[in-house]
């Protein structure tokens, strides 16, 4: 049996929560990066977004299988890692206004919306 998918499902898991915790007890987001995180969340949206939809929608499915030529390979665990990474990466973006920056620059990708 492989134990590598669910070593790293459960690193992953931990590590994030561990962040969190770690910015709510410092009361601070120093060194956290604003642009990784904004296009962290918005790739996780998206991935959740495509999960979902191949889970759940029989059109997308067979729309998948016309063009591909093959079933997608998406399965509940997919969609669900998608979806508590998005929510994960929401509740580290939440944190950043309540917390002080210090001097963080926030980058041009920021800057520009995205």
């Amino acid at each position: 049996m492989d134990l590598t998918p669910k070593l790293s499902l459960f690193l992953t898991v931990n590590l994030t929560c561990a962040q969190i915790h770690l910015n709510f007890q410092r009361k601070s987001v120093v060194g956290l990066s604003f642009d990784f995180l904004a296009l962290n969340w918005l790739g996780f949206i998206c991935y959740s977004i495509f999960n979902v939809a191949m889970l759940v929608s029989p059109t997308v499915r067979a729309a998948y299988r016309q063009q591909m030529g093959s079933s997608p390979g998406v399965r509940l665990n997919d969609a669900i890692f998608a979806v508590h990474a998005a929510l994960m990466t929401s509740a580290q973006c939440s944190r950043l206004t309540p917390l002080p920056a210090c001097c963080v620059p926030v980058q041009l990708c920021l800057s520009c919306g995205i």
